[in-house]
């Protein structure tokens, strides 16, 4: 097939009666045209004519193609120029939100600890004030544990607890401390009555109790591993309280076995 001469600026193709190359819409219509009637050197000379006058006026750009888009340069450009506004967008946007979460964590940390050190502070005077409650409540014994006269020159002093009998168990406290030194708690009512039965007695017989200071004395006692009775013997023989191991006078002294047995109770 011989090439059609074409005129470049009007007039009709000689060979195909097409209209020569007007405008960019006119040149697209005489492209399509030569691709319907399916002369396709037609079509090369058209788009190559086109491409001619697109330099002549400054229009063309070079473009390439991908996937099923074709860009030019200057669409590439501004493709990408956006693409990395938009990456610098999402990084601002996670650097933002990150730092906000981390804000929302400290402050919650924050919150959370102000929050325990005020619960802890609110149980802790809760707990002070119930201990006062319960020593105001109880019925409370004194216990004065003497020194000999050979310490006390070395400048011990006699150590005194209180021991705070209440309807819900048992508590001592030494003189220089600001918490119980041990807590028994009972196991019902008739514990507590076990416990008042041989307060009540001593009352009578002294005012120093010093086997009341003493957790063993009552986990025995209420656990019914003691003889009260024995022991209310041994309590009578005692100095108001205080009890004297030795028997005999200073030429012939011994221990006294029925009443040594009790010291673990009285120390």
């Amino acid at each position: 097939m011989a090439i059609s001469s074409v005129d470049s600026k009007a007039g009709t193709n000689a060979a195909t009666g097409i209209g020569t190359i007007t405008d960019a819409n006119t040149a697209s219509d005489h492209m399509k045209a030569a691709l319907k009637n399916k002369d396709y050197m037609e079509f090369i000379s058209l788009y190559k004519e086109k491409m001619r006058d697109d330099i002549d006026n400054g229009t063309a750009e070079p473009s390439f193609q991908t996937g099923s888009q074709t860009f030019t340069d200057r669409q590439w450009d501004r493709l990408l120029e956006n693409f990395d506004s938009a990456q610098d967008d999402i990084k601002k946007a996670v650097k933002e939100q990150g730092n906000k979460l981390k804000e929302e964590a400290d402050e919650s940390r924050k919150l959370s600890k102000e929050l325990n050190e005020k619960i802890l502070k609110e149980l802790l005077q809760k707990q002070e004030d119930d201990r006062k409650l319960t020593l105001l409540t109880s019925e409370l014994l004194k216990a004065v544990y003497p020194v000999s006269p050979e310490d006390a020159m070395l400048g011990a002093v006699p150590r005194m607890y209180i021991t705070a009998v209440s309807e819900d168990g048992i508590r001592c406290i030494s003189q220089d401390s600001e918490e119980y030194d041990w807590e028994l708690l009972f196991a019902n009512s008739i514990q507590y009555r076990q416990a008042m039965d041989i307060i009540d007695w001593a009352s009578e017989e002294m005012d120093n109790y010093l086997f009341a200071a003493n957790e063993n004395f009552w986990q025995d006692y209420l656990g019914g591993n003691i003889d009260i009775e024995a022991f209310k013997d041994f309590l009578a023989t005692t100095n108001n309280g205080i009890p004297d191991y030795v028997i005999g006078d200073e030429y012939n002294m011994r221990i006294d076995e029925s009443k040594i047995k009790w010291a673990q109770y009285m120390n």
